[in-house]
């Protein structure tokens, strides 16, 4: 029988989108199929040596500011390399990884050349504190109208989150919507990592948050908490992933770090091993793979109880589903969960199989085709 072969686009190889990225394509490349790949920082070209070369193309994005908005309009090299790669290989579908808002004027055409499997990250734009005029508007014409755009316009979408599944049949019914579980974000990188977090050579243990600095993930509501609760200072508190940091904090407060960089993979062993608690705030948010994260090292987890984490977390050893919202709570949740011994390990092996997961997709694109 014969597979089908499909073209990945990436576009957005970048922040959390580049483990996304690279976890579907160790789950599912095969010879035949076809990668492009919008590139930032070349030195990223090595993660993916171990594709076959004729299999897999770069795009480099732009380096100064006016090219780079020219190509989030019209990204013609990609379009060109889309185009050439259909042309000239037996590709029966492509399959869009990480969102792919610049191809929002491109995907209608594309779709009638060949089949599209369009991954929806975020239907709903996440919550965010706008800082001034500029970044609003570019919010607005480079992420808010791309995304409602190309929303409308996949005739098949595949998203990780049954909520919002239920929110796209919803509001696109005549298109075709998908469900498959949240990829794992763990890489060899991380699982061989044995570089120690420099910031932290004489900290542990310590409550954790790990992620992108933004509003969405309710930060906030952490630093408040554990500012508000001194029986909680027995641990330091470690906010550790890049960003603007958006609410007001005390610089003088020793007892809680912030780790405001990027982290390599590398590194991420040595950061999880030694916390205590990993805690995830979010006041919104759609789908994630930072569960993934916590749950391979075993670590015990407080999550918000928004509707992903809720269905994806409910009833499982070591994973406590809080409100964020109320101090008196998530307080309360905070210190059981340090009491607790469990492991979350076994969530993490029953919810990431990368056979479970491989079948899932090609039965959707088999269903497509």
């Amino acid at each position: 029988m014969k597979t089908n072969n499909i073209l990945y686009i990436i576009t957005e190889y970048n922040g959390g989108m580049r483990p996304y990225a690279l976890s579907l394509l160790k789950v599912l490349y095969k010879k035949g199929d076809k990668i492009a790949v919008v590139i930032r920082n070349n030195n990223l070209r090595n993660e993916f040596n171990w594709i076959d070369k004729p299999d897999i193309k770069f795009i480099e994005y732009p380096d100064n500011k006016i090219s780079r908005i020219g190509f989030r309009i019209y990204p013609k090299s990609l379009i060109d390399t889309i185009n050439s790669i259909i042309s000239h290989s037996d590709i029966d579908i492509a399959y869009t990884l990480t969102g792919e808002l610049i191809l929002c004027n491109f995907l209608k055409k594309l779709q009638t050349k060949i089949p599209v499997l369009h991954t929806i990250h975020d239907a709903i734009p996440h919550d965010t504190k706008i800082l001034s005029i500029k970044q609003w508007l570019n919010n607005h014409f480079f992420l808010t109208l791309p995304n409602l755009k190309i929303n409308k316009i996949a005739k098949n979408t595949i998203t990780n989150s049954k909520s919002q599944l239920d929110y796209l049949r919803h509001k696109y019914p005549n298109n075709n919507h998908y469900y498959c579980p949240f990829p794992s974000l763990i890489t060899d990188a991380i699982v061989n990592g044995n570089t120690n977090v420099k910031e932290l050579i004489n900290t542990d243990p310590y409550l954790l948050f790990f992620g992108r600095i933004e509003q969405y993930k309710g930060i906030h509501l952490l630093y408040d908490l554990y500012i508000n609760y001194p029986d909680l200072h027995k641990y330091p508190l470690v906010i550790a992933g890049s960003g603007k940091i958006y609410f007001d904090k005390d610089d003088n407060n020793k007892n809680i770090k912030f780790l405001n960089r990027y982290f390599e993979d590398e590194e991420l062993k040595s950061l999880f091993m030694k916390a205590e608690v990993v805690v995830f705030p979010y006041i919104s948010g759609t789908q994630s793979g930072v569960l993934s994260l916590a749950s391979f090292f075993g670590k015990k987890i407080v999550v918000s109880n928004i509707p992903f984490f809720k269905e994806t977390a409910y009833n499982n050893t070591g994973i406590t589903i809080t409100d964020v919202n109320s101090l008196e709570v998530f307080h309360k949740d905070i210190l059981e969960t340090l009491n607790d011994c469990s492991s979350t390990y076994d969530y993490y092996k029953t919810n990431y199989s990368k056979d479970n997961q491989s079948i899932l997709i090609n039965d959707i694109i088999k269903k497509i085709l």
